[in-house]
């Protein structure tokens, strides 16, 4: 049976467990007929597992999916029997009294609603009610243990970033207190937080009409504007998606890209049948109705076209004057010449320029003729497609460590753009990338001036388990467990430097037995900015967690300012004499005209200071103003400890203020950005 109610704004709510393509309401008294289009599932094992849907005159799922989407997080109280068995419900409220608008009954189906338990929904509501006055949340008091015991309810509202919490710790029972089952909450507004907004978007993935076009496998897109770029984001839900001739409806929530210029979609090649036809992507921005297209007509399949899964599909339509084109580009890759330096891992690419990155490309299939890859002083040629990038910034190039002898010296890249030589950009790298060697980095980040260890920034990640069971979700190359019950384990990345920190992504790929992880909290230190970011986090992540999740985002809870230091890339030259190496431990101290720094061991994952070579650390100390002198000398430990020392070279980045640091101001990348779009399409 269909239940349905009209209110005065000519928008219906229906409750069933069907597929329904047309609502009619025939209003007899005022010989009006209302049409309300919808083609979607109301069924918990179909499309986005809803069972209700805002309907709105006119317009339906297949053409405007209305709704604003809103995330509620219930909190049940640690009390005896706290939990219930009822059908629990939920009403927005915003606005004041002569203008105030609601939600209407919501019903949050799903839900455990166990005792000290949380339970999070993500619900759509037809108009935008942020920043909420109040909510209303009750049951219909059916089942065996009906009382229910609410500790509080969250809401957050991704439209306007606003996250809300309103307080009850009050019983909703007939035989409890003073006998309510609903009760009206009022926002704790010394709680309240700003995150970052979001936007909703409708997605439709159109697959071609053609035989064997659909694929099983899991399906990504990413999404790029001037503003920035989306997430790279799963297109998933309860359906049979990506079937032959078949058009699939997705929403999610994207941070202000602004307007979009390009999407990239690939998948993971997963499944007996993962080859796949696309024909099109369209988009609208809920909020504002703007639509874009965004064309392809190609195969994502190993075996046919150009045997590559990715596609960049440049955006068209009314608010487009002018498509971005496809272009591309020629990357040349030389291994370097010393002993081992070939690899037989999977190599990957990332491109980054002036408007965006190509996303990681696994290069698989070369135009160049060797029978292998990466093998020691080969040069090795590869195209990638991609809309265009303009100016190449830089490159992050690196392997998944797999096979035997997966470790690899690169001396350098070439990226060059077909049919132009404008965009030529040589990176140089000269190191290793590999477990045991070097700083014991598989990928690494190169800008056009080489990989100088000064023009990137170490972040040291510590993550602390929790204390309560064993886990074991994966073993490091010197069998020595990561991510133990009550331990923390330190990683150090080299990066650009990103600025401030606004939130980070933590997970797991859920494999393997006893892969639930319980996440207490993770730091993240960056001594160039005297900065360190705590991310508290205490719960559980995999698929027995509370919300089966296994990846989340975590915002700062707090930060802490720190004593800055500064790096210092330090070369040593070994002299090429007969028995000159050490198998000692090397320690350096600088000493300058603001103070010395404490003595650093210089160790990293190769066998350093060997007879006749260099070797390359980077150290982050104190500032110690202009360099006076240095002390360099060796604990004397090992059969091997003698060392003949032929030269050190110290290089640091300019003060601020000095003449190398003073640069005029020039506009941001997201600034940058917009003003090549704007000469792109104006052209």
């Amino acid at each position: 049976m269909i239940q349905d109610q009209l209110c005065q704004s000519c928008e219906t709510r229906i409750h069933l467990n069907d597929i329904i393509r047309l609502v009619i309401v025939d209003d007899c008294q005022n010989n009006i007929v209302y049409e309300f289009p919808c083609n979607r599932w109301f069924a918990t094992d179909e499309d986005d597992g809803q069972i209700s849907r805002d309907l709105l005159v006119g317009k339906g799922a297949t053409t405007s999916a209305p709704g604003i989407p809103y995330r509620i997080t219930v909190s049940t109280g640690d009390e005896r029997n706290a939990g219930t068995d009822a059908r629990v419900f939920i009403i927005l409220h915003a606005g004041k009294e002569s203008k105030e608008k609601n939600s209407g009954k919501i019903w949050l189906d799903g839900g455990s609603f166990e005792r000290n338990k949380t339970d999070i929904f993500d619900i759509d509501v037809a108009t935008l009610l942020s920043p909420l006055t109040k909510i209303e949340i009750g049951h219909d008091n059916k089942g065996l243990a009906a009382g229910w015991f609410v500790d509080r309810v969250v809401v957050l509202c991704y439209a306007t970033g606003l996250e809300q919490v309103f307080l009850c710790n009050k019983w909703l029972a007939t035989d409890q207190e003073d006998g309510l089952i609903q009760r009206t909450l009022f926002e704790q507004k010394a709680v309240r937080k700003q995150r970052e907004k979001k936007m909703p978007w409708n997605i439709w993935i159109y697959t071609s009409d053609l035989k064997l076009a659909g694929t099983d496998a899991n399906v990504y897109i990413c999404v790029y504007g001037e503003k920035g770029k989306s997430d790279e984001m799963l297109l998933e839900n309860k359906t049979d998606n990506f079937e032959q001739g078949k058009v699939d409806y997705f929403k999610r929530n994207i941070i202000d890209i602004g307007k979009p210029y390009k999407i990239r979609v690939w998948h993971d090649k997963s499944g007996m049948f993962s080859g796949w036809h696309l024909d099109k992507v369209e988009m609208e921005e809920m909020l504002t109705k703007e639509r874009y297209n965004y064309n392809c007509g190609r195969w994502l399949a190993e075996d046919e076209d150009d045997h590559e899964v990715v596609r960049e599909c440049p955006a068209t339509g009314p608010n487009i004057d002018k498509p971005l084109p496809l272009v591309f580009y020629i990357v040349e890759i030389y291994t370097g010449s010393v002993k081992y330096a070939g690899t037989d891992a999977n190599v990957f690419i990332n491109i980054f320029g002036e408007l965006g990155d190509t996303g990681q490309r696994w290069l698989h299939n070369p135009v160049s003729s060797n029978i292998n890859k990466f093998e020691k002083g080969q040069k090795d040629v590869f195209k990638v497609e991609a809309v265009t990038l303009m100016g190449i910034k830089k490159i992050v190039i690196g392997h998944d460590a797999k096979n035997p002898g997966s470790g690899w010296f690169l001396d350098k890249v070439i990226v060059k753009q077909e049919g132009s030589s404008k965009y030529d950009t040589t990176f140089t790298c000269e190191r290793w990338l590999d477990a045991d060697e070097d700083d014991g980095q598989i990928v690494r980040e190169i800008t056009a001036s080489g990989v100088q260890l000064l023009t990137t920034t170490t972040y040291n990640v510590y993550v602390k388990t929790g204390d309560v069971r064993e886990l074991k979700l994966r073993t490091t190359e010197n069998t020595s467990n990561k991510f133990e019950r009550g331990r923390t384990d330190h990683f150090k990345l080299e990066a650009s430097d990103i600025g401030k920190i606004k939130k980070i992504r933590i997970g797991h790929d859920d494999s393997k037995p006893f892969a639930s992880w319980l996440l207490d909290e993770v730091r993240i230190d960056i001594p160039s900015r005297g900065e360190q970011y705590v991310f508290a986090c205490h719960r559980w992540l995999g698929k027995d967690s509370e919300d089966n999740l296994s990846e989340i985002e975590i915002e700062p809870s707090f930060k802490e300012d720190r004593e800055k230091r500064i790096p210092y890339e330090v070369t040593i030259w070994t002299t090429d004499k007969r028995g000159a190496g050490t198998d000692a431990n090397v320690f350096l101290q600088l000493y300058g005209v603001d103070g010395k720094t404490e003595k650093t061991q210089l160790r990293n994952r190769s066998d350093n200071f060997e007879r006749g070579q260099k070797d390359i650390f980077k150290i982050e100390a104190l500032d110690v103003g202009q360099i006076s002198k240095i002390r360099i000398g060796h604990d004397a430990k090992k059969l091997a400890s003698g060392w003949h020392l032929h030269k050190v070279l110290i290089r640091r980045r300019p003060r601020a203020g000095t003449k190398k640091r003073r640069k005029k101001k020039g506009p941001t990348e997201q600034e940058r950005r917009k003003e090549i779009l704007a000469e792109v399409h104006d052209d």
